[in-house]
């Protein structure tokens, strides 16, 4: 009896180890730009957070598809430097409960053709996980449109059926702005409203919805002016866009 006792304490102390996850924030502050093809990079800025009482090693990684050195490049920069095109997943280590707020994407083009590059969009998918837990993961698609582009305008979906937030827009905006989202497959998601001290405002979308393109209205008629973030929550993926309310 007593040996069945300490066999079953043993297991349930396996499964509650199993099951622990990781609890990082990942808030991406743009996504999309459009840059004149002389300009030659384009950063694009997000927030991570620790969540957890110990010290995280959280790997940011890029991925298809691969680029044309030739012409353009990626890179990470977090709050501790920079790593180059070749150095992919990037590690970002941070203590309990502490965030990185200069974490960025860095795309670079027209190494070789510079001034003369073409016209075109730039799409770069991104995924963002703990190193332990490689299947808990935050992916991001970055939208960079060159020149003329490819008549891609802000707010498309140029990557059917792929988890992603499009730029809440106009942005700044004054009593009413347009937030449009994807979902890959068929689930629960919640769009919500938070200001900059992590509090829930409003929640402007909570329930079942279809795979595909959705978009919700963003009315701001009870709130103050400010900074605040839609943050798009949808099974164990999260995106967040920063919005900036004037009145």
């Amino acid at each position: 009896m007593i040996r069945t006792l300490l066999v079953l304490t043993l297991m349930a102390g396996l499964a509650v180890t199993c099951l622990a996850q990781p609890d990082f924030t990942w808030e991406p502050l743009e996504t999309y730009a459009e840059v004149p093809a002389e300009a030659g990079y384009q950063t694009f800025d997000a927030i991570l957070t620790n969540n957890m009482n110990e010290t995280r090693t959280y790997l940011l990684e890029y991925l298809g598809p691969e680029p044309n050195i030739m012409e353009w490049s990626r890179q990470w920069c977090t709050h501790v430097m920079c790593y180059g095109p070749t150095y992919n997943p990037v590690p970002d280590e941070l203590e309990g409960g502490q965030i990185d707020d200069q974490v960025y994407a860095q795309i670079n083009y027209g190494f070789y053709e510079y001034p003369e590059f073409p016209d075109t969009t730039l799409i770069v998918e991104a995924r963002i996980y703990d190193q332990e837990f490689p299947d808990d993961f935050v992916t991001t698609i970055y939208t960079l449109v060159i020149g003329e582009g490819s008549d891609v305008e802000e707010g498309d979906f140029v990557q059917p059926l792929t988890f992603s937030l499009a730029p809440v827009y106009p942005n700044p905006f004054n009593a009413q702005a347009t937030v449009n989202f994807m979902l890959p497959a068929p689930g629960n998601a919640t769009l919500a409203l938070f200001d900059v001290t992590g509090r829930q405002v409003a929640t402007l979308s909570d329930g079942f919805f279809s795979a595909g393109s959705h978009q919700v209205s963003l009315l701001a008629n009870e709130l103050g002016s400010g900074t605040y973030f839609v943050r798009l929550n949808a099974g164990d993926q999260q995106l967040a866009q920063r919005v900036t309310l004037v009145k």
